[in-house]
């Protein structure tokens, strides 16, 4: 890659990894992730899916999105390895998630999931609290 590079532009001085991870990833990311928050802000009648899975070690995985019309995006993706994820754990995190954000339960139309027993559960207990 550098000597495509040169190739192209032998002036230019690539970035160091640390200022690539540092400076230009994380900027990066917060630019993103405040351009979702400013889009999810507020948002009503939308829909959250949840969808487990277990990684290549065996820990559960959940994501938690949104849905509304035309629009989705990851909300946040959970890493269970060191808890269970229960009932309780789920609807917990969840409410963590919406909170982050700034999403209020009462925006929520429906949860969608792929329907093991235990997120059934917790759009339930989510749903009737």
């Amino acid at each position: 890659m550098k000597k495509f590079i040169t190739e192209l532009n032998p002036n230019y001085k690539l970035p160091s990894r640390d200022t690539l991870t540092s400076r230009i990833f994380t900027k990066a990311a917060t630019d993103l992730f405040l351009q979702r928050g400013d889009k999810i802000k507020g948002m009503k009648d939308v829909t959250i899916c949840l969808d487990g899975w277990e990684d290549v070690s065996h820990n559960s995985v959940y994501a938690f999105m949104i849905l509304k019309n035309d629009s989705e995006d990851i909300l946040d993706i959970v890493d269970f390895s060191r808890q269970r994820p229960n009932v309780e754990n789920l609807k917990n995190k969840l409410y963590e998630v919406m909170h982050a954000n700034l999403l209020e339960p009462s925006s929520i139309i429906a949860i969608v999931t792929d329907n093991p027993s235990t997120m059934v559960s917790c759009g339930y207990k989510t749903i009737n609290e």
